[in-house]
């Protein structure tokens, strides 16, 4: 909304279109790199990887991690990862720029707004769903959120497309509702992940589950376009919200609950 105010959207040619844009890019970099400082002065490494460098043990964390115990969680990982990535692309890509911006026509400032309230009450969400899952567990917190998600979550969307005339203060509460309901899963998937793999892979087992798993559900609307030759194209973001929440539930069932449970 500064870069608005600052260098106005008006056409192709304006500054915001040319160059306006990246500012925001440049500063989220800037606050990754400081990040980055701050892991490798302030964060130390696990004691059990500095006793094996120590050894000087042999590591092939790759073959490690694709076969036995580690390939099956693997295997695992990528299965709900894949449903959950789709789900959160729906969040992250479709609402703003085309449920939004298309279909609900929202004016540039209203568009931006909802996303800020919607994305200032995710900060709190994650928060309140990591404490959620450290109390009843990880697992048991995705077999829970995933069904409210294809239920609940997807009449949500569905009321947002298909009901005019909407005021923008009931589709910023609507997409507030959405969103925190939908991302819930990832206030608790990265330590969850990390949890699934023993120290010697962890990193490349968090890497490609973490990774991997977002190429499938990347291709969400060509999905949806194939989708809409069977249903009205409106449908299809409900069906893939639905369908992806059940995938990432099905993806947690088939693991562990690693809650106070030691994987090293």
């Amino acid at each position: 909304m500064l870069m608005f105010a600052i260098f106005p959207l008006a056409g192709a040619d304006s500054a915001y279109a040319q160059w306006g844009w990246r500012i925001p890019f440049v500063i989220g970099a800037l606050l990754a790199g400081l990040l980055v400082l701050y892991y490798v002065f302030m964060v130390s490494e696990s004691e059990i990887w500095e006793t094996n460098v120590e050894s000087k043990r042999e590591k092939t964390p790759l073959s490690d991690l694709i076969s036995g115990p580690s390939g099956r969680n693997l295997l695992q990982v990528l299965v709900m990862m894949t449903g959950f990535w789709l789900t959160q692309n729906i969040i992250t890509i479709f609402i703003p720029t085309t449920l939004l911006l298309h279909m609900l026509k929202l004016p540039k400032y209203a568009l931006t707004s909802t996303l800020l309230i919607s994305y200032a009450a995710l900060f709190f969400s994650y928060i309140a769903a990591g404490m959620i899952g450290q109390r009843i567990g990880r697992r048991r917190f995705f077999v829970i959120a995933g069904p409210l998600i294809a239920v609940f979550g997807s009449a949500i969307l569905y009321y947002l497309i298909f009901t005019p005339g909407l005021s923008l203060g009931a589709i910023m509460a609507l997409v507030c509702v959405l969103s925190i309901l939908v991302t819930s899963p990832w206030g608790v998937i990265i330590t969850y992940i990390n949890e699934r793999f023993v120290t010697d892979v962890r990193a490349t087992g968090f890497g490609i589950g973490f990774s991997l798993s977002v190429i499938i559900p990347s291709f969400y609307a060509f999905y949806m376009n194939w989708l809409g030759a069977i249903m009205p194209f409106e449908l299809t973001p409900v069906f893939l919200l639905a369908v992806g929440a059940i995938i990432g539930t099905i993806g947690a069932a088939m693991g562990p609950e690693t809650k106070d449970v030691d994987f090293h």
